[in-house]
Parts: structure tokens; sequence; C-alpha cells
């Protein structure tokens, strides 16, 4: 799987747990529409993005296997 897909991905299963797309572009610290770029694919989620993405997967995984 390429890393722009992988990006894309992990950023649309996010949006789905925490709610939607303005809800995780604040977790995230991006603006909405810039997400919203990331998760229709027309523009690659950058490293530091993805990395902020990857922390908040995990610490939403954290939280729903403590329910």
């Amino acid at each position: 799987m390429a890393r722009a897909t992988v990006g894309r991905s992990v950023l649309q299963r996010l949006e789905r747990k925490v709610g939607g797309s303005n809800a995780l572009a604040e977790r995230l610290g991006v603006r909405p529409t810039l997400l919203r770029r990331f998760l229709a694919g027309t523009l690659e989620v950058p490293d530091a993005v993805l990395v902020r993405a990857l922390d908040l997967l995990a610490e939403v995984k954290r939280h729903d296997d403590d329910l």
C-alpha cells in the first residue's frame, strides 16, 4: 500500500472515530479545508500530520480497549 493511501486510510478511520472531519481537524491542528483535501486524496498527508494521526489513533484505540 502506498504511503499516501496509508495516510488517507488512517485519517478516514479517525474521522469516523472522533465524530467527523471538523473534530479531527481540531484534534490534529489543521484547517478543516486542508483535512478534506487529505481525505479526498488531492493532497498528500505530510509526515508531521501522519505522526499526529497515528498518535491519536493509538489514543483512541486505548480508550476503546478500556470500555
